[in-house]
């Protein structure tokens, strides 16, 4: 439970990152952002929010389906990022998965140790 609330946390962070990220371009002119790229640009914060975490998912998971896509420099930094972090919340992961099912096996092995005492 621990694992997964981690992975969703971090999920969220990047995708209030993106969307404040293009709140920031929005007031400074950019004329290409990845709201203006699938026309969001006017929706409100709720529906920004969800294609950003859709965003930051397909991206974390590598699956990347480039329907959301970053349009400048700024955004290709931050991608850049969010890419590097999630190799290390999949290296996390993995390392996470296995001390679970080595205790799994310990617990086993334990059981089995007394009933052969037994």
């Amino acid at each position: 439970m621990k694992l997964l609330v981690t992975i969703v946390m971090i999920n969220h962070l990047f995708a209030c990152i993106w969307v404040f990220t293009a709140k920031l371009e929005h007031e400074a002119d950019y004329q290409k952002t990845w709201m203006t790229h699938i026309d969001i640009k006017n929706e409100s914060w709720g529906n920004k929010y969800l294609n950003a975490y859709y965003f930051t998912t397909v991206t974390m998971i590598t699956v990347g389906y480039g329907d959301i896509l970053p349009m400048n420099d700024v955004e290709m930094v931050l991608c850049v990022i969010t890419m590097m972090l999630a190799c290390c919340v999949f290296g996390y992961t993995l390392n996470e998965v296995g001390a679970i099912f080595s205790s799994f096996f310990k617990i086993g092995n334990e059981i089995k140790t007394k009933i052969s005492i037994i």
